[in-house]
């Protein structure tokens, strides 16, 4: 009677809790390995994301250290240039001033020869000018440019002076002939410097030209190291994104597994609680039926 309908009832229940209790630790379980799962993933793509970090600070710092060096030759190179520079301004200096001293006692040379001095055309006096010339032409001599430019007013005052004194006897003839050989030895002096003077001028403009290819070479290399290892950050920054991205699409994948697993146990726990309603009411059902009788 009533107590085989309750033991039948406490049966069925049981059984059915059974079943409850066994989807509830296998989703569990299964729930625990895809917790896991998502914890591994997380902590991949936290390690993967320091290594590519790692990575592109490596790179980061390698470039900064070149460019530092690069930067240093270069600052020493345009040292060097400015030196050489100045080196050049200063023989462009000397050559000019030769040039212009060989051109001033040369011009001054071919005029003594045609023009008013002339010992064929006698003309004006001599006085103190032979002494000043003389100093004048020992200083040349020396290598005073400047000396050497102011060496034509001299002689003509000379030449002046000598034609006011001898006319154009053989005095004004030695003077003459001494000024002309005295401006043929600083023309000659001054001459044979300038070859050499512009030699040197060549070179240090050669020098110039190599020391300024050498600042452009080097810049050429502190962009092209730049533009590597912008490059290889850029390649390196695309890779973290994809792996970034992967974990991402990986750790979602698996919670929604784990929120299928969810859902199935309950549904499953729930259709069997649904089933537990049914024995109690179809036991209630039996029991009452046997009071009717």
């Amino acid at each position: 009677g009533t107590n085989a309908i309750n033991k039948q009832r406490d049966l069925d229940l049981a059984a059915s809790q059974d079943i409850i209790d066994a989807i509830e630790e296998a989703s569990a379980k299964e729930i625990a390995a895809l917790d896991a799962q998502i914890a591994d993933e997380k902590a991949t793509a936290v390690a993967t994301a320091r290594r590519f970090d790692e990575q592109i600070k490596t790179i980061r710092d390698a470039t900064k250290a070149q460019i530092k060096a690069i930067d240093a030759q270069i600052k020493s190179a345009q040292e060097a240039l400015k030196a050489a520079q100045d080196t050049v301004s200063a023989l462009e200096e000397v050559v000019q001033t030769n040039e212009a001293v060989v051109k001033a006692l040369t011009d001054f040379s071919q005029s003594l020869k045609l023009g008013e001095y002339s010992p064929l055309s006698p003309e004006k006096k001599l006085l103190e000018a032979r002494s000043q010339f003389e100093t004048m032409a020992a200083a040349a001599a020396g290598g005073d440019a400047a000396a050497a430019q102011e060496l034509p007013g001299a002689a003509q005052a000379l030449l002046e002076a000598s034609r006011a004194y001898n006319a154009s006897n053989s005095g004004y003839v030695a003077d003459y002939n001494r000024v002309q050989s005295v401006i043929a030895a600083i023309t000659a002096q001054f001459g044979a410097t300038l070859p050499i003077d512009q030699q040197q001028l060549e070179t240090a403009k050669a020098s110039l030209e190599a020391m300024q290819q050498s600042i452009d070479a080097l810049n050429e290399q502190k962009d092209a190291i730049q533009e590597a290892a912008a490059a290889q950050i850029e390649v390196l920054e695309l890779q973290k994104d994809a792996a970034a991205e992967q974990s991402r699409a990986t750790i979602e994948k698996l919670e929604k597994i784990r929120e299928e697993v969810r859902d199935r146990a309950a549904d499953a726990i729930a259709k069997e609680r649904e089933t537990q309603e049914q024995i109690n009411k179809r036991a209630d059902d039996e029991i009452a039926r046997l009071k009717l009788v």
